[in-house]
């Protein structure tokens, strides 16, 4: 059972917008990009990456929104380098 699952898995793509899993043999919304295929779940995933050029990465979500406000609070207070550890 586990060998079926790996094998499924392997066939399986991901949608750099979202992140999803995407199955290439159902037909999903392709896009050819610096010389690769890329898949992407849905038209509004597709449109996402093409309006922001983006690196392939997701949007941050709330968790990262946070470490880049305490990234910049702590750049305020201590400096680029940061509080000295010792």
């Amino acid at each position: 059972m586990e060998d079926v699952m790996r094998i499924k898995n392997r066939s399986k793509v991901t949608c750099p917008i979202c992140m999803m899993q995407v199955d290439p043999q159902s037909r999903p919304r392709t896009l050819r990009w610096e010389g690769k295929e890329k898949y992407f779940c849905s038209e509004s995933c597709r449109d996402k990456f093409l309006q922001s050029r983006c690196s392939c990465q997701p949007e941050k979500g709330r968790w990262g929104r946070w470490l880049d406000r305490v990234a910049r609070s702590n750049e305020k207070q201590f400096g680029k380098k940061g509080p000295c550890c010792h």
